[in-house]
Formats: C-alpha cells, structure tokens, sequence
C-alpha cells in the first residue's frame, strides 16, 4: 500500500490530527508571547519551584504562573503527544513513556530528588490521562502540584 492510499483511506483522522496541531500551535506561540511578556513586565523568571528568589514574587502571579504550566504542560506533553503516539504507534506503552520522559528531561535541571519527583509526577498524570482520556483532571492535579511547590514545600525550607 502506497503512501498516497493510506492518506486516502485515513484522511479523516489525519484531518482531525492536523486541526488539533493547528490549534495547539496557535496556544504554544500564544504560551511562548505571554513568556515574554512576563519577562518584559516583571522582570524575572521562574527557573524552578523551589528557586531562592520565589519569596520575592507576589503570590498572585505564583498563582497565575501555576495555572499557566498546568494548562500547557497538560496540553503539550499530556494530551497532544499522548494522541498522537495512540494514534500512530497504537500501543499505549509508548504513548505513555515517550511524554514521560520528555517531560522528565524539560524539568531535568535540578537535583536527582526533583528528577525523581517531576518523572514520578509525570507518570501519574500520563497513566491518568490515558486511563480516564479527560485532561481536566490532569490540569487540576498538575495545578495542585505546583500550588504546593510555590506556596506549601518554600514553607518547609526555610
């Protein structure tokens, strides 16, 4: 079967596909404008969770910071991946490992505790999302998390 028929015969998928990485393109460059913004208007970054300089940013834009990586990270290596590696490979096994641990390694830049942490986190929500396929679910898990990490661990470290 030639390259051409397959498209035929699968057009409607890969139609559906394309649309969905349409739309996600659109909400990344979104994501990454609004990443600059940030930048520009406040004038730092958060490197990770449990940076030093947390204490001096105010705890609405931790907030909205926490919403902000829990909405695209659930979309950009959750669901959209996730989709992609069911629909390609059809086993559920490489769809769950492959976001894993790209989200493993985007979150890597820390000590071996917190690469353990983000890898155990990112298992839990791929096998979530997988099981019940609502990503709902994962965005509010994930926002919890970083909730934690922004206002309940700096708690214990001082």
């Amino acid at each position: 079967m030639d390259i051409l028929s397959i498209i035929i015969d699968h057009y409607e998928e890969i139609d559906k596909i394309y649309k969905i990485a349409k739309q996600l393109g659109r909400k990344v460059k979104v994501g990454i404008r609004l990443a600059f913004v940030e930048k520009a208007q406040f004038g730092f970054e958060i490197e990770s969770p449990l940076s030093e300089g947390i204490s001096e940013i105010p705890p609405w834009l931790l907030v909205y910071f926490a919403l902000r990586a829990a909405i695209t990270e659930e979309i950009l290596y959750r669901a959209y991946p996730i989709e992609v590696f069911l629909y390609v490979f059809q086993k559920k096994w490489i769809a769950y490992l492959i976001p894993v641990l790209i989200f493993t390694l985007a979150h890597g830049d820390w000590d071996i505790f917190n690469f353990i942490l983000v890898f155990t986190a990112g298992s839990i929500f791929a096998w979530v999302y997988i099981v019940k396929r609502n990503l709902w679910i994962n965005i509010i898990a994930h926002f919890a998390v970083n909730i934690i990490g922004f206002f309940i661990l700096p708690l214990f470290m001082s």
